[in-house]
């Protein structure tokens, strides 16, 4: 079964992850890119994921600390 983000990402690329997260995708490095791919599927099965995504997404800061914020999840 294909999950609803491997189809956004397969249709949009990279751009995808401005919708999903809030992130100029031109302004992050390939290996961000990346990793906030596999933090989307990752929130896809791990609800307190996605809840912490929805969190980070909706505070007014700026886009490092949002991308920086997102990626600590992983760790």
């Amino acid at each position: 079964m294909v999950s609803p983000y491997d189809e956004l990402f397969s249709t949009m690329g990279y751009s995808a992850i401005d919708l999903v997260f809030g992130i100029n995708s031109y302004k992050i490095s390939e290996k961000e890119k990346r990793e906030l791919i596999k933090l989307a599927k990752i929130s896809e099965s791990n609800k307190a994921i996605e809840q912490q995504i929805l969190m980070i997404r909706e505070q007014d800061i700026s886009e490092p600390e949002k991308k920086n914020k997102l990626l600590s999840l992983l760790y």
